[in-house]
């Protein structure tokens, strides 16, 4: 092949092999051969090792020559996910483009779906009294499941329908449930092309500069989810995962500012020589002075203490009838800068106090 033909219209990138009276368009590219990735040949090599065992075993072939066949070594991969940051320089650059791309991505983040149950989702898969959004069950079976969705996105998703509402009524239709949130069709009765919107989000991306595709924005929630944590099991049931080792080994990526907190929590059990402690800083009792309890509530802590003879507790207690609220131990301390902690209740302060 040396041309790749692609048909025509929006959101179609399906390659035809009969060129019959199409005329190319910008999509139209030379073919790029590409070498078989290491997933593929650990493929082939489980079809041709399964077919020569069942051979051997029903008596066909005298000997299983896939015995000495070694298989493939594919290297650990390095999970990748873009940053915080990035992730909301994509949103603002999907929301400018359209609110319907905007919302799409926007959910894409937030359910941490696959690219297929991104694109199948229907009007009928959103719970709006319980804020729950169903994510059909595309790659694996059983894997559909209902995940929480916050207020922001129920809003986002609200306006969705409402759009999509108003354009089936300007077809003379009305709302079934079977419509597609992400479609080009006026009606949303057929859902979008997936491969379209992978081309979509990574020019969207490459315009931007950052190096993502919709299948990194899985990766970014299943890091996000265990760095602030949410413990594995939970986000592999929220990515649709049936081992939760998937999520840890395979998703979840490295991210720095972990890596700093864990040098924080180990160094915080550890101490050191006393030579080799740092100097602590100075504590700036200037600074906190206009903290200070206010000057009438001191006069009228010291005048209860000189008249009746209370302890800090009963001061308190009588303070807090009058609806004044100051806590005990502050109490103590104005007491004491008076001196009126000990014997000299009933005489007069023995300094004045200073006030910045």
């Amino acid at each position: 092949m040396e041309i790749e033909r692609r048909a025509a219209g929006r959101g179609n990138s399906r390659i035809i092999t009969d060129v019959t009276g199409h005329q190319c368009n910008s999509r139209c590219k030379p073919h790029v051969c590409k070498p078989a990735s290491p997933a593929m040949l650990i493929k082939v090599h489980a079809v041709i090792t399964g077919t020569c065992k069942t051979l051997y075993r029903w008596g066909w072939i005298p000997n299983n020559p896939a015995g000495r066949i070694r298989a493939p070594q594919v290297p650990k991969a390095i999970p990748y996910a873009p940053t915080t940051q990035e992730v909301v320089l994509l949103v603002n650059a999907a929301f400018e483009q359209d609110a319907d791309c905007g919302t799409t991505v926007w959910r894409m983040l937030v359910t941490t779906g696959r690219r297929g149950e991104i694109v199948r989702t229907q009007t009928k898969h959103i719970n709006f009294d319980r804020s729950l959004i169903f994510v059909p069950s595309t790659k694996i079976d059983g894997s559909g499941r209902w995940v929480a969705i916050d207020k922001v996105t129920l809003m986002l998703l609200t306006l969705q329908v409402e759009r999509i509402a108003k354009r089936r009524a300007a077809a003379g239709l009305r709302m079934t449930g079977e419509e597609y949130l992400y479609s080009y069709d006026p009606t949303h009765e057929t859902h979008g092309s997936l491969d379209y919107y992978t081309e979509r989000f990574t020019k969207m991306s490459d315009a931007l500069g950052i190096k993502a595709t919709p299948h990194d924005v899985r990766h970014y929630g299943a890091t996000e989810l265990i760095a602030n944590g949410v413990d594995v099991v939970s986000a592999a049931r929220r990515l649709g995962h049936s081992r939760p080792s998937t999520t840890s080994d395979v998703y979840a990526a490295w991210r720095p500012e972990a890596d700093s907190r864990s040098a924080g929590i180990l160094a915080a059990g550890l101490k050191l020589p006393a030579q080799y402690e740092l100097p602590r800083a100075e504590r700036g009792y200037a600074a906190e002075q206009p903290n200070r309890t206010s000057p009438e509530l001191e006069e009228r802590i010291c005048s209860l203490r000189r008249r009746t003879g209370w302890g800090p507790k009963r001061i308190r207690e009588h303070l807090a009838a009058e609806e004044v609220s100051v806590a005990e131990s502050t109490i103590w301390k104005v007491l004491d800068r008076y001196g009126l902690t000990g014997g000299n209740s009933a005489g007069s302060p023995t300094k004045e106090p200073e006030y910045a």
